[in-house]
C-alpha cells in the first residue's frame, strides 16, 4: 500500500494502462460471517470517495480506476443485506463522477 510510482511510469512508458483498484473482498458484503463492512461505510459519501480516488490517479498518474465491487446489488435471496439500493446508487454515482 505504498505508492511506487517507478513501476507505474515503467509500465506507462511500455503502453501499459495502469488502474488503481477500488473494493474486492477485504470490503465486506456478502461472505457470510465477514465482519467487514467497508462498502456500507461509503454509501452515502459519493463525493468524498469520487475526490480522493480522482486525487490518488491524478498524483500517481493512473490511467484509471477499477470498482472492485461483488456484492449484492439486489435487496433479495433471503439475506439480511438489505442496501441494494444504496449500492446501485453508490456504484452509478461513482462511475459517473470519475468519468467526468
Amino acid at each position: 500500500n505504498q505508492n511506487r510510482q517507478d513501476l507505474v511510469d515503467t509500465w506507462r512508458s511500455q503502453g501499459k494502462k495502469v488502474l488503481v483498484s477500488f473494493g474486492g473482498a477485504g470490503m465486506g458484503g456478502s461472505w457470510g460471517g465477514d465482519p467487514n463492512d467497508c462498502w456500507e461505510y461509503c454509501f452515502g459519501k459519493e463525493p468524498s470517495v469520487i475526490s480522493q480516488l480522482t486525487s490518488i490517479v491524478n498524483n500517481q498518474n493512473f490511467d484509471g480506476v477499477d470498482i472492485d465491487y461483488e456484492y449484492f446489488y439486489e435487496d433479495s435471496g433471503g439475506y439480511t443485506f438489505s442496501t441494494g439500493a444504496q449500492a446501485r446508487n453508490f456504484l452509478s454515482t461513482v462511475t459517473s463522477g470519475l468519468k467526468s
